[in-house]
């Protein structure tokens, strides 16, 4: 959960939770959850349909990023769940902490949601309130690894009302 990243695409990364479920060949050489694996001394996986997601306690950050970028006149951009997958549908992932997040994205004026999924189709049933009003800080982006993924996952984020999508 850095404050600053070594991602060129992005100033910092926001966590609102951490884990995922593997979905596709795209997943194999997941950094995310071989970073997990490192610090599992401390708990159990969070990867896989039966591990629990968990809650991370980055948020104060977005208030102080925002300021910052307020007073340098500038706009940062925030890949947002580095360590997850916005569009993961997960029991574990209480439906507060999406609420949080979009709450976020629509606080924080200075920043720019660099939101990123391999499952863009789940998007309008996980995240309603997104849907009706999309804030234009809110980016949407989906990961593909072949040409039929890219076809296809980019066929549903065309579906989006975002208003920058890559």
């Amino acid at each position: 959960m850095a404050e600053n990243t070594g991602i060129e695409w992005a100033r910092h990364t926001y966590n609102p939770w951490i884990g995922c479920t593997r979905l596709s060949a795209a997943c194999d050489n997941c950094y995310a959850e071989a970073w997990d694996r490192r610090g599992l001394q401390r708990q159990e996986s969070r990867w896989g349909a039966h591990a629990t997601r968990t809650r991370t306690k980055t948020r104060p950050q977005l208030r102080k990023w925002d300021r910052e970028a307020s007073e340098l006149g500038i706009r940062s951009r925030v890949f947002c769940a580095s360590l997850a997958d916005v569009g993961d549908n997960h029991r574990s992932i209480d439906p507060a902490w999406r609420r949080d997040l979009v709450d976020d994205i629509r606080a924080f004026h200075n920043l720019d949601f660099l939101l990123l999924t391999k499952r863009p189709q789940n998007m309008a049933k996980l995240y309603p309130d997104l849907m009706e009003d999309w804030p234009a800080n809110a980016w949407m982006g989906v990961s593909t690894e072949n040409r039929d993924e890219m076809l296809r996952r980019g066929e549903a984020l065309t579906k989006l009302p975002a208003k920058i999508t890559f």
